[in-house]
């Protein structure tokens, strides 16, 4: 049984519109609602925002827009922002270019607990697949026609990831070691964690730039604050509409992969902070709960 949340749903956008449209959608489609939606805007446009606006407007649910200037890809600082504008105490982040099927928030609310984050995965749609994603489809319920049969490698690549991390979370948990921690990876198309988790490791880190690496930070910073990673990829289904991939910043994967030395929190995050703080405290990551 899940604690009860005030759930927070943060969707990060980029002058995408037409993707954000049918993000929220489906979100206004989840069998669980959260009390609330945070559209994380990284800059975009006056006429994106407009756009935006006007779906503030019409949605039926309590939608809060947190508009940062444009920079340059700050996918950190962004989800940073959508943070201090939320006020739930569980964080759900889902990537605006995600379509959740109707049972993704419902999942991550039952598995989740204040000792845990949850990653989601998702399937990649091909260009055609997505054009048929409407919002007409999406509010009708038939949006498990576009969802790949168990037989497709899209679905078999999703379950064997699910189990792949089962098991390494496994010898994490046998194995405390920094080595382990790095083979759970954090994926923000969508990702949940409770507020006081993420507040103990100072957020998303804002060294990162560009795209890249920052999602894979935080999980591991989460770990070594004692807060253990599990997976619902393979049971919260979400749909990744098509587009061109941004490639990674060699900058970033340098950083990430630099030795934490026991470090979580990071000094540019959710506050301003000196010296990063140490895991000698932590809770004690043999805890069930």
């Amino acid at each position: 049984m899940s604690a009860k949340w005030n759930t927070s749903v943060i969707v990060t956008t980029y002058n995408s519109s037409d993707r954000l449209r049918l993000c929220l959608a489906a979100i206004e489609m989840q069998s669980v609602l959260p009390d609330e939606i945070v559209i994380a805007d990284d800059g975009s446009t006056e006429e994106h925002v407009r756009v935006v606006e006007e779906i503030v407007e019409r949605s039926s649910l309590k939608i809060v827009h947190a508009w940062q200037e444009d920079a340059g890809p700050r996918r950190s600082a962004n989800r940073n922002n959508g943070v201090r504008h939320a006020t739930g105490d569980y964080l759900l982040f889902v990537d605006g270019d995600a379509v959740l099927l109707p049972e993704c928030v419902a999942v991550h609310l039952a598995e989740s607990t204040p000792r845990h984050w949850l990653t989601g995965d998702g399937v990649w749609l091909t260009e055609d697949e997505s054009s048929r994603a409407t919002e007409e489809v999406i509010r009708s319920g038939r949006l498990d026609e576009l969802w790949p049969g168990p037989d497709d490698p899209r679905c078999r690549n999703l379950r064997a990831r699910a189990r792949r991390f089962r098991m390494r979370a496994f010898m994490q948990w046998l194995w405390w070691s920094e080595r382990q921690y790095r083979k759970l990876h954090a994926r923000t198309i969508h990702f949940s964690v409770s507020r006081a988790a993420l507040e103990k490791v100072n957020g998303f880190d804002e060294a990162f730039e560009g795209h890249g690496n920052e999602d894979a930070d935080l999980g591991l910073r989460l770990q070594i604050a004692g807060f253990r990673g599990r997976t619902v990829a393979d049971r919260a289904r979400a749909l990744h509409l098509y587009h061109e991939q941004a490639e990674s910043g060699s900058s970033n994967a340098d950083y990430h992969d630099r030795p934490r030395h026991g470090e979580f929190r990071c000094q540019r995050g959710l506050v301003s902070c000196g010296r990063p703080q140490h895991a000698g405290g932590c809770p004690d990551q043999r805890d069930s709960s």
